[in-house]
């Protein structure tokens, strides 16, 4: 699960609301209007273009075996996979900081 702005903020907003636009039922959501369909789009659009050239490893584990979820969350933390191959001063990018040159 990639955490975006999107779902941080619904989450403040409402945990609730966070989880069902993940594993909520599609089928019983209010249709969304033509601005927000428009505003989804250039998210989406904007997300992919800032994570084009970004690496992104899902831990690997058992679905529901939330202790083993978060152990492979913390291992690839460890090893610095969530991190690019950019340094820290270029704009929009995340790195490790001890893996600058």
């Amino acid at each position: 699960m990639l955490l975006t702005a999107d779902l941080l903020l619904n989450y403040q907003r409402c945990s609730r609301r966070a989880f069902l636009d993940l594993y909520g039922d599609l089928t019983v959501r209010d249709a969304p209007n033509d601005y927000l369909l428009k505003l989804l789009q250039d998210s989406v659009a904007n997300h992919r273009q800032a994570l084009a050239d970004q690496s992104y490893h899902q831990p690997s584990h058992t679905p529901r075996d939330w202790a083993a979820g978060a152990k492979a969350t913390l291992e690839l933390m460890r090893r610095g996979s969530i991190a690019s191959t950019t340094c820290l001063n270029e704009p929009r990018k995340w790195r490790v900081a001890d893996q600058c040159p």
